[in-house]
């Protein structure tokens, strides 16, 4: 009887170990990959997308960010898509704090591939560098494996990123946010935040073509 109670008792250990290895296993699996909206949707219609060769500009304003007489702040981002893939996103900043002044240059290269408004940019490289008062402080080249998807929003000619991001620093909000299901472009609350992104008065995540 103790020997069949304790058999049980094994069985039962054993089941738990084994649900919560299985348990265990599916997490670890569901963590390593990657946020939809760092790859493309599978495709679902035929159909051709849009030619997005050329430059595009994320507008910037002009106002300083904590509005203050001693304090300037300008910068400019563009995106240059190729007809061969590939791409090249630079940001620059001046910064004036005072009479010092800090620049900033940041410049991406990879590929970038497209599934009718989706567009997932790949970097491959990431250049910085830091220059403070003239002073070149920084200078680094660094290999990247960096993905996000932007959209390209017809209506207003514009192509946004599904989480802010500028010079390679990303925060994580945004479009995203209002995604109930991943790549809904038939939810009008995805256009909503879409909306409001990209035309925020200080910030705009969006970027529009041309110089």
């Amino acid at each position: 009887m103790e020997a069949e109670i304790l058999s049980t008792s094994n069985s039962r250990k054993s089941r738990v170990l084994e649900s919560i290895c299985i348990y265990s296993i599916i997490l670890i699996l569901t963590a390593c990959q990657p946020e939809w909206y760092r790859k493309l949707p599978e495709p679902r219609e035929e159909g051709s997308s849009k030619n997005y060769t050329g430059v595009w500009t994320k507008k910037p304003n002009p106002r300083s960010a904590i509005n203050s007489s001693w304090h300037k702040n300008e910068w400019f981002e563009t995106i240059e898509f190729r007809s061969d893939s590939t791409f090249t996103k630079t940001y620059r900043s001046k910064d004036w704090i005072g009479t010092e002044l800090t620049e900033r240059f940041v410049e991406g290269k990879g590929t970038y591939s497209v599934q009718k408004n989706w567009i997932l940019l790949l970097t491959k490289q990431i250049r910085t560098e830091e220059k403070r008062s003239g002073q070149l402080e920084k200078n680094l080249i660094n290999e990247s494996e960096s993905s996000l998807i932007y959209y390209y929003y017809k209506e207003k000619n514009l192509i946004i990123p599904m989480i802010y991001e500028m010079g390679y620093e990303e925060k994580n909000f945004g479009v995203k946010d209002g995604v109930k299901v991943p790549y809904d472009e038939n939810n009008p609350n995805f256009f909503h935040f879409i909306k409001i992104y990209a035309f925020k008065e200080y910030q705009s995540h969006a970027y529009y073509p041309g110089n």
